[in-house]
């Protein structure tokens, strides 16, 4: 883990088996897939503000959810790669597109609280999620996980 000290100093990082999420001040998400002692880093650009949490499912060992100072909780599924068949079957069935810089492991964006402060999974309930801010805390649990 020494090739990533640099990247965690002042940041974010929770770990879970063999993937380590980071976050940097410069707001960007990365994984770090550790196999056979080789590093293997995506960069998944999407907050506009410091993450402020993260926290690993307890259920799905790839999915992730991360809170930031730009009022957004992002869940996130590091398993999922672009395909780009799939999504030109897609959009000719639906008539609709994924924007381009929409990363395809971002499965969904809750908004509306303000100053967001930390996101957790509950434990016995799989995708449920709490997530506290200044004005509150929701709880909630989305369609698609």
């Amino acid at each position: 883990m020494q090739q990533t000290s640099a990247m965690t100093q002042h940041l974010v990082t929770k770990q879970k088996q063999h993937m380590q999420y980071t976050s940097t001040q410069a707001t960007t998400k990365s994984e770090v897939d550790q196999t056979c002692g080789a590093y293997k880093l995506n960069v998944y650009p999407h907050c506009r503000g410091a993450i402020t949490s993260v926290e690993w499912s307890h259920h799905e060992s790839s999915i992730l959810a991360t809170c930031a100072s730009d009022d957004q909780l992002a869940v996130w599924d590091l398993a999922l790669e672009r395909d780009p068949e799939e999504e030109a079957a897609l959009a000719a069935d639906t008539n609709a597109l994924a924007p381009a810089d929409l990363p395809p492991q971002l499965l969904f964006v809750h908004s509306g609280q303000h100053n967001m402060k930390e996101v957790h999974w509950h434990p016995q309930i799989p995708g449920m999620l709490v997530c506290t801010a200044e004005d509150g805390f929701n709880l909630f649990k989305p369609a698609n996980l």
